[in-house]
């Protein structure tokens, strides 16, 4: 198969315009501004995409972001589903976000986490555009590893592997973001996964039905598709 010139020359220009915006942001109030620019010239690429990852770098996205945020990018990338950085979602950012799925994820270091304002914020982005919001702490937001990573993973009691996979998941953003990919991305789930990866995003959602709908959701889609 032949290269498309047409479709290589629209790549190359879409990138130069992409990195117009962001070098020419100087200031705080400049950046978000192109950011909200960037998304909405590459959207219809994200959302054809679908859960999947399409391009993560057509900027420099570690350019700024906290140290959680730069290890929980450390997972999203290592994981099924693609969610893209400082996302402008109705007037908010969120850290992280699939357009197609509707589904954030928010690292929350501790001098800035509200639970009582995060709760508003959450209900307010699942009411006007029907998303969900996971949340996971800094404490969380390190390389936990799985269980099954482990170099001695075959020689652990079968108790002791449960115990770990419990912990991996419901304590450690890789974990929670191996949750988004079981429940969300059609990622395969080992053994009693599917059961802690459900129990873990209910835990790390301050919004029960904006989960719940999403779910039922993704229920309805795969139904349309089969």
């Amino acid at each position: 198969m032949g290269i498309d010139g047409q479709k290589v020359l629209d790549e190359i220009m879409r990138q130069a315009r992409v990195e117009a915006m962001w070098t020419g942001a100087q200031t705080k109030q400049d950046r978000w501004q192109a950011l909200k620019r960037i998304y909405a010239v590459i959207e219809p690429e994200l959302l054809e995409a679908g859960s999947d990852w399409t391009d993560p770098y057509f900027f420099d996205f570690a350019n700024g972001q906290s140290p959680i945020e730069s290890l929980l990018w450390q997972d999203l990338r290592s994981n099924r589903v693609g969610m893209y950085p400082e996302y402008p979602v109705g007037r908010y950012f969120v850290d992280f976000w699939n357009p197609s799925l509707r589904i954030g994820i928010e690292a929350d270091g501790k001098q800035w986490h509200d639970h009582q304002r995060d709760t508003q914020r959450d209900a307010e982005i699942f009411q006007k555009t029907g998303g969900l919001i996971i949340r996971v702490t800094g404490a969380e937001c390190h390389r936990g590893e799985a269980p099954w990573a482990r170099d001695d993973a075959h020689d652990l009691p079968e108790d002791e592997y449960d115990r770990l996979l419990a912990d991996w998941y419901l304590r450690t953003s890789s974990g929670v973001v191996r949750a988004i990919s079981v429940i969300f991305g059609g990622v395969e789930p080992r053994g009693d996964e599917r059961r802690l990866a459900d129990a873990t995003l209910q835990q790390h959602c301050l919004v029960p039905q904006a989960y719940f709908a999403a779910k039922a959701q993704l229920s309805t889609a795969q139904r349309r598709a089969a």
